[in-house]
């Protein structure tokens, strides 16, 4: 299995869409987020960003991040720690 590991888009759909682009081209199984998805203000590009990853939920694990104010409408979870088991190995993301 091939993990892809982001964090701090901060809003920047593009940015997002490139990182998605190489996840699919590598043929990833999981997208582990390490927060900041979005900026510190609201964005346009927010609204995006969440169908964006909402549309692969079941392959995203994700924690929240000092900027992540709003997350309401994402449909996973988003904790600010998580504890996660790959391949018989332990990562604590946070």
């Amino acid at each position: 299995m091939k993990y892809m590991v982001i964090s701090d888009i901060h809003g920047d759909i593009y940015a997002l869409d490139k990182v998605l682009d190489i996840y699919v081209k590598e043929s990833c199984s999981k997208l582990l987020i390490l927060g900041d998805l979005f900026s510190y203000n609201s964005s346009y590009h927010d609204s995006f960003i969440i169908d964006r990853l909402n549309s692969m939920k079941n392959n995203i694990i994700c924690v929240r991040g000092n900027c992540d104010y709003d997350i309401s409408l994402l449909e996973f979870n988003m904790p600010y720690i998580e504890n996660v088991t790959l391949n018989n190995k332990k990562f604590l993301l946070t």
